[in-house]
């Protein structure tokens, strides 16, 4: 993929998952080109890699939308991450580096405080960034190439469904806090706990989604 390629597939993604692109939304290149600052060639192979990932969906002569789930392929998908990430979290206890679990507790230590803080400029934004980052980071800890390979396509679905404004204040406090004791797991080497934990927090994601849909 070129550099042109990369920029304009990291910010389509990042937009995506940020909610900034909903899911539904007609992607056209004309304009993502004019945001990405890049010719209409890059963001085509940006739009395919996105449609590899699932993320997005090309219809030929239709162009390309920010894919769309049902509801029952919500579940789906949470149920298949809980346990490919409660399988990380209990993988990267056992393997991570003292290098990962310091970039672990820096992320969750900058959740806390951005949930402490309560809201501000790009509060969601920012959310959705940490969240990103420390989940993956827990897959890397791993160690794993096939574990990485079979939640790559897994998590990235679900996260465009946590658009934190579904999450209350309290839901935000549990989530940071999650996210604290997974780190303080990891850091004993307790893979059974680690991967508990991880697997309540995925659900607790999957509750708001179907109490926000039902609502």
């Amino acid at each position: 993929m070129s550099v042109a390629a990369e920029s304009a597939y990291n910010l389509i993604r990042s937009k995506i998952l940020d909610g900034s692109f909903e899911a539904g939304k007609r992607l056209k290149e004309g304009e993502l080109s004019r945001e990405c600052e890049v010719s209409r060639t890059p963001v085509r192979e940006a739009l395919r890699r996105l449609a590899a990932d699932g993320l997005v969906d090309i219809t030929p002569n239709a162009g390309a939308v920010v894919t769309k789930w049902s509801q029952s392929e919500v579940f789906e998908l949470y149920t298949l991450r809980h346990h490919l990430e409660s399988l990380a979290a209990s993988w990267a206890a056992e393997r991570r580096t003292e290098e990962q679990l310091d970039r672990l507790k820096k992320l969750a230590d900058a959740h806390s405080r951005l949930v402490k803080q309560g809201g501000g400029p790009d509060y969601e934004a920012k959310n959705s960034k940490l969240n990103h980052e420390f989940h993956h980071l827990i897959i890397e800890a791993a160690g794993s190439r096939a574990l990485s390979a079979a939640v790559s396509h897994v998590i990235e679905a679900p996260l465009m469904f946590r658009n934190f404004s579904r999450y209350d204040h309290a839901r935000m406090v549990r989530s940071a806090s999650d996210h604290q004791h997974i780190v303080a797991a990891i850091a004993d080497r307790d893979g059974e706990l680690a991967g508990s934990i991880m697997k309540a927090h995925i659900l607790a994601g999957l509750r708001t989604i179907v109490e926000d849909a039902s609502s």
